[in-house]
């Protein structure tokens, strides 16, 4: 039963300052279900990038792994893919990690969705390249597909 919650803590355990969703929805709202009507009226919390903004709401355990700024030197070149409107992970914040990793280059992939590896198209590609033979795509390269 506790292999269930290993993801929750590991985002729970990892989130130094609550976002402005956690403030808004802890101070509107009694339970999740009302949490998540709150902020997400369309899906009823029904998105995956926002549910730990509501599942670590009043998390009793100390942050174990803070953010922090990566500042990785003297690595195998590094490959960072992101899609350009992802809803979990922002394209900044791609941008901001590839800042903070000498060695690396940031792949994207024009259009959204979070999760498109298996879509087997040009980005899979390039991914496969870079884990083959660690090929590396031209610095700022947007792929369609």
């Amino acid at each position: 039963m506790l292999h269930k919650y290993r993801a929750l803590g590991q985002s729970c355990g990892n989130l130094t300052s609550p976002s402005i969703a956690h403030l808004y929805l802890a101070s509107v709202a009694r339970d999740v279900e009302a949490m998540t009507t709150a902020l997400m009226p369309h899906t009823k919390g029904v998105v995956e990038a926002n549910m730990p903004q509501v599942q670590c709401l009043g998390w009793p355990f100390p942050v174990q792994n803070p953010e922090h700024n990566a500042q990785i030197n003297n690595t195998t070149p590094i490959l960072l893919v992101n899609a350009q409107y992802d809803p979990l992970t922002w394209l900044a914040w791609a941008v901001g990690l590839q800042d903070q990793i000498r060695k690396s280059v940031l792949l994207t992939r024009a259009g959204d969705g979070h999760t498109f590896y298996l879509l087997r198209g040009e980005t899979s590609r390039a991914i496969d390249a870079y884990l083959v033979n660690l090929t590396l795509p031209i610095p700022n390269t947007v792929l369609p597909s």
